[in-house]
Formats: C-alpha cells, structure tokens, sequence
C-alpha cells in the first residue's frame, strides 16, 4: 500500500523521514513525520504523547508512521508515493526521493568524509547547520578536484587518508595537509533545496539548469528531511515506460 493512503477507520500512513548527521565524534539521528492534524513537520517523539492511534508499520525502503489523526472531513495532502502514468509537472518528488538521507557537519574531517562515501555507497550529501537547515552539498566530485588541485599545487608523493580515525602521521606531507580539510571547506556552499510536493519536473530542471546532480529536500522549517538525486528520476522516468527495477537499484 502506497504512503498517504487511507486505511479503514480514518488512520493514514506517514512516511518517517529520517536524517542522520555524521560529525567528528557522533552521528545525530532525527526522525520527522508530516503530521495531519498540525499541517507540518513534527518529531517523531511528539506522537508518543499524542492522543490519536498510532503503529509503526516498515516495507523495504520506508518506514510509516499508521495513525488516525486527519481531521474529520477534512482532505489532507499527505506524503505519498506518485502513481505510475503520472506527469512529472504534477507528480511530487516526495514518492520518489530517498527520506533515510545522510548528511554531515561541516566539521566532518576529510577522511571521515571518504570513509562514509565508501560506507554507504554515496555519491554525495547535503552539510547540514545545527538546526539541520542546509547550507551546501559536496560531493566526490568535489573531492577529485581537490586532490587534483593539491597534486598540481605540490607534486609530493600522494598518500590519500583512508579510513576513520588514520592519524595524520600514517600520510605523506600532503595526506598531512589534506587531513585536516573538513566537509564545510570541502562543499559547494550554495544550494538549491526544494520543498517535497515540488514537482519531479521542477527537481529535474534545477539539476539540468544549475548542473548538479542531487537537490536536498527540505519542510517548511527548512530542514533537510530527503534528498532526489538524477538517479531518482531516471529510475522513475523508466518505472513509467514499464521497466521494473529492484527499489534499491543503482541506490547512490
């Protein structure tokens, strides 16, 4: 059953939007979920103390918050999951974003930095300020250019810092330097969020027109809570020709 539906008894499904915030020595978890009866983003925990019928229900990609909290009588936009033969002008980028999203502080060392690209298979991840509003996205790309740059600057014997926690003595003079880069001296510092119910047009025109690949996703507190990335929307763009893919196939 698709997110935002509504199930017997007035309860709908919403989708738990998780963000983890990786730092030099922790990883924050928050935990978001749009609630119908406030109209916004809430804790997670706040409905711990809410009065309305609540379950958590998982499938393989997503997790749902079940509650009967809508307004009687009144329709409520919920985070769903767009129905194929959809048009991406009036298709919403929430079903097809990834709201389990990592993000990192720009204090993120370098090498921590690689080591969670790696970790989890990334292609890049929105920095986040401590409210959790984004203030720029790097990239591996931004990584190539920066090693590149340090090469040409200084043709030293190149030890690249591997793994969390390599001390900065197991590097080469320009590993030693590269070592102490973090994620915010790293990362493209302008960004081009959008809002969930932005269009998968909208999202792919930003990408197109600015060049980049992926657009954190954010609510109406301008927190992170997803990002969709191309890859989003070219498996989308094939799921609507009729080919069918794994949910995690070609994941960032």
């Amino acid at each position: 059953m698709s997110s935002g539906a509504k199930l017997t008894g007035g309860a709908h499904w919403l989708p738990v939007r998780a963000r983890r915030v990786h730092d030099v020595h922790e990883t924050a978890m928050s935990r978001t979920v749009y609630c119908p009866t406030t109209g916004s983003h809430v804790p997670l925990g706040d409905c711990e103390h809410c009065g309305h019928r609540i379950a958590i229900d998982r499938t393989e990609r997503t997790t749902f918050l079940v509650c009967d909290g809508a307004p009687a009588g009144k329709v409520v936009d919920l985070p769903g999951t767009p129905p194929l033969g959809g048009d991406a002008s009036d298709t919403p980028i929430r079903g097809i974003m990834a709201s389990q999203v990592e993000c990192v502080a720009r204090t993120l060392p370098f090498h921590d930095l690689l080591a969670l690209f790696i970790d989890y298979n990334l292609s890049g991840v929105p920095v986040v300020d401590s409210e959790g509003h984004p203030c720029g996205v790097v990239s591996k790309s931004d990584v190539v250019w920066t090693l590149q740059e340090a090469v040409d600057a200084e043709r030293d014997e190149l030890v690249v810092p591997y793994g969390r926690g390599t001390p900065p003595e197991a590097t080469g003079e320009l590993g030693k330097r590269l070592y102490q880069l973090t994620a915010g001296e790293l990362m493209t510092p302008v960004v081009f969020s959008v809002p969930e119910s932005a269009s998968i047009a909208r999202a792919a025109a930003i990408m197109a027109y600015e060049g980049v690949h992926r657009v954190p996703v954010v609510s109406e507190y301008n927190e992170v809570i997803g990002v969709v990335s191309s890859l989003d929307i070219a498996r989308w763009v094939a799921a609507q020709a009729g080919y069918v893919l794994s949910s995690e196939c070609g994941r960032r």
